[in-house]
């Protein structure tokens, strides 16, 4: 049975990928830091395994794969967070917070996952972005320079992996 994992899978786009993985026949696991939310999707998606880690924890999402049993076949770096404000009154604390789950998430989940996969010899990574990563939204500076920044780390693993 062919396996995906998606990180922030407990609610919204996430846990729309998983849904559709699983319609599909993947085993999937949902990474998640929202327990709650994360325990009711697992319980109603088929095949889904609740993996309770922050992408921003090295430990944390090694422990998750381990404990998922196997290196997925497809990784779906989707977790994310805003902060809306202007750039003016947006907090220091708030910016790394969007950075540290944004762009710092999606590159230690990737190298965590690319390591096993060339083990194995075969995988996919995708990263998920967003139109404010090419055209800025108000409100969400932080936010859109995180998936402007993922679209050339994506290229970078590209070039790289």
């Amino acid at each position: 049975m062919k396996s995906l994992i998606v990180t922030g899978g407990a609610n919204g786009l996430g846990r729309s990928i998983a849904e559709s993985a699983s319609k599909a026949g993947y085993r999937v696991g949902i990474l998640d830091v929202n327990i709650g939310a994360l325990e009711e999707a697992a319980s109603s998606i088929e095949n889904a395994t609740p993996l309770v880690a922050s992408v921003t924890s090295t430990d944390e999402v090694r422990a998750a794969l381990e404990e998922f049993g196997q290196t997925p076949d497809i990784w779906v770096n989707n977790a994310g967070i805003v902060r809306f404000a202007p750039l003016l009154e947006l907090s220091e604390d708030d910016w790394r917070a969007v950075i540290d789950v944004n762009l710092t998430g999606t590159f230690i989940c990737s190298t965590i996952v690319a390591e096993a996969m060339a083990i194995r010899g075969s995988g996919s990574i995708i990263n998920i972005t967003s139109i404010n990563g090419i055209s800025a939204g108000a409100n969400s500076g932080a936010y859109g320079a995180t998936k402007s920044a993922i679209s050339l780390l994506t290229q970078q693993m590209s070039l790289e992996w």
